[in-house]
């Protein structure tokens, strides 16, 4: 047994020998190479952008309220253009919120988007020369509603918002708040809540700075618990499923499983909006949708009813990207589509 012992010290002592940082203080070249990786944002700082007031934000509330130096529309193009079709759509005026280094050369920025009808917002992750890698919309920033919309009955009212939290270069929390209340539009009061419900959306960055959603949980609930299950559920998974990477294929796998809970949940409800929702998927990545829309044929697919209604789908989009799928796949879509009305 002390023979034993002694090699398995032995062994220890040769281990941190070997690993041992050399005499001297000098470091091996991949050590001295992440030393000297540093981010300036010059793909920022090269269009003009003031980037020194929103490098240090840890955290985003009032995202509506917030001030950060709005884009020209030449930096628009170049920043925000390239994100899709979906981002262009809902484009106003843009304010830069955030900007975080997440290893050196890559850039993570926030954006809010004033459109006319509210505030949304958009995160991008940019490669060093400032091309895209990845984004996603945020498109519920702050909601105020009635619960009664065509009576006003009581000015009884709900009320969404949200916070992001960045947790380190590749990790941020995205938390909600809904509540009900009793709110007065002529003076802007409302009563204390007579429910409130908080849970967090919780993401990584992964190599390819896509990002990808971990957990959804709640976190917090208060008042009548029995009465607001069915809305908390809604608005949570709504909240969710419109804040997605463009990039990320398990994207489409997270609605494929949602989409039976939904229709089980809501069994007397109109589920019509799960077109439009899955029409806006479709504007985040197209290629990425009818990909995956061929590769998965089966009963297995749940998106499938809903996409060959083509209620919610427009033709012509479609077949402008039919070419970047491989033949086989391209004459199942077109199968598909082909009695759609143009």
């Amino acid at each position: 047994m002390k023979r034993i012992l002694i090699t398995v010290a032995a062994v220890a002592v040769i281990l941190v020998a070997c690993n041992a940082t050399p005499t001297g203080g000098s470091k091996s070249p991949e050590q001295a190479a992440r030393v000297q990786k540093t981010n300036d944002f010059a793909f920022l700082t090269n269009m003009g952008i003031d980037i020194e007031p929103v490098t240090e934000v840890k955290r985003l509330n009032d995202i509506a309220n917030t001030v950060g130096p709005q884009l020209t529309a030449e930096q628009m193009a170049q920043l925000t253009t390239p994100l899709g079709e979906h981002f262009i759509e809902e484009m106003g005026s843009i304010n830069l919120l955030a900007v975080r280094d997440i290893d050196g050369e890559h850039t993570l920025c926030f954006y809010a988007i004033h459109n006319g009808a509210g505030c949304d917002a958009a995160m991008a992750t940019y490669d060093a020369q400032g091309k895209p890698c990845d984004a996603m919309m945020l498109s519920r920033c702050h909601e105020l509603w009635p619960v009664n919309p065509e009576t006003f009955e009581g000015n009884l009212a709900r009320e969404l918002t949200v916070e992001v939290e960045f947790n380190g270069p590749r990790h941020f929390n995205i938390m909600h708040q809904l509540q009900e209340m009793v709110y007065d539009p002529s003076t802007d009061e409302r009563s204390a809540p007579q429910w409130a419900v908080k849970w967090h959306q919780d993401y990584d960055i992964d190599k390819d700075c896509h990002f990808v959603l971990k957990e959804q949980k709640e976190d917090v609930r208060t008042g009548n618990k029995s009465a607001i299950d069915e809305v908390v559920y809604m608005n949570m998974r709504l909240a969710t499923f419109a804040t997605q990477s463009i990039n990320d294929p398990r994207v489409l796998d997270l609605w494929n499983k949602a989409i039976p809970e939904w229709e089980q949940f809501y069994k007397s409800v109109d589920l019509s909006y799960i077109d439009s929702d899955l029409n806006a998927l479709f504007d985040n990545n197209p290629v990425r949708f009818l990909q995956w829309m061929a590769s998965h044929r089966g009963k297995d697919n749940h998106i499938l009813p809903y996409f060959t209604k083509g209620e919610a789908w427009y033709k012509p989009s479609i077949e402008a990207h039919l070419e970047a799928l491989s033949p086989g796949d391209r004459q199942y879509i077109s199968s598909i589509i082909q009695g759609w009305q143009q």
